[in-house]
């Protein structure tokens, strides 16, 4: 049924096709799950670019005992720029990118359709694969039953998942933040040395950045797929 759905779609795609409410409908989710990942991807950009403005000040800032011009402080302040920096550039391509899709998604569209793939045959994917062949050749804008209970399971556990990450993130970075504060402001008293209480909490902190980095791709992509749900049952079931 996979290479049958594949076939309906490779054939609505083509250039010159007839129009097809179902198709468009398809297509529209399709732009709108770009569009989503776009302007989550923006608001990361703006984020990242106020982080970085305020890095740099606490860099200026940052005590220099001796006159040192490296200290521990100074040096998390110049890798968090740079971190900041690489981070915002990203998401200017993820923006750049999916924007771009957004706009005209058919070409993204008819690239990404070799991606489905093969279901066992009485499987719950082939029947969700043959509930959306059948919408696609009646033309029909309407989601019929099948195609909907589809959608309907996937929304059903993406859209909490996507809640939940969404606040882990929140508490994650309050706590990364009150972690290095607390790291960075040991490491300003006189005559300081690594304790392994110390050592310990930079771990942590140097830990929450990590686990914030991988919430932040499971909001963006719990996000896309809340939003836009069809096309992502339509490629991931």
């Amino acid at each position: 049924m996979s290479e049958q759905l594949r076939a309906t779609l490779e054939r609505l795609a083509r250039p010159g096709a007839g129009s097809n409410a179902a198709f468009d409908r398809l297509l529209e989710d399709y732009a709108r799950f770009h569009l989503v990942l776009a302007v989550l991807a923006l608001s990361l950009l703006v984020a990242s670019a106020a982080f970085v403005v305020s890095a740099w000040r606490h860099r200026r800032s940052a005590p220099r005992p001796d006159g040192r011009r490296w200290t521990f402080e100074r040096l998390t302040w110049s890798v968090a720029i740079v971190a900041g920096v690489a981070f915002g550039l990203i998401m200017a391509l993820l923006v750049a990118a999916n924007l771009s899709t957004a706009i005209d998604p058919l070409p993204g569209f008819r690239g990404s359709i070799p991606t489905i793939a093969d279901q066992p045959p009485g499987s719950a994917g082939a029947r969700t694969d043959g509930a959306f062949d059948q919408w696609l050749r009646s033309g029909d804008r309407a989601m019929p039953a099948g195609v909907r209970a589809a959608v309907d399971r996937r929304l059903g556990w993406q859209r909490p998942k996507a809640i939940v990450c969404a606040v882990l993130l929140v508490l994650v970075v309050l706590a990364a933040q009150r972690l290095w504060r607390s790291v960075l402001a040991r490491s300003r008293r006189p005559g300081h040395h690594w304790t392994g209480g110390e050592l310990a909490r930079l771990a942590a902190a140097l830990g929450s950045v990590v686990v914030g980095l991988l919430l932040v791709l499971m909001v963006l992509g719990n996000a896309q797929a809340s939003l836009a749900p069809i096309s992502m049952t339509l490629f991931f079931g």
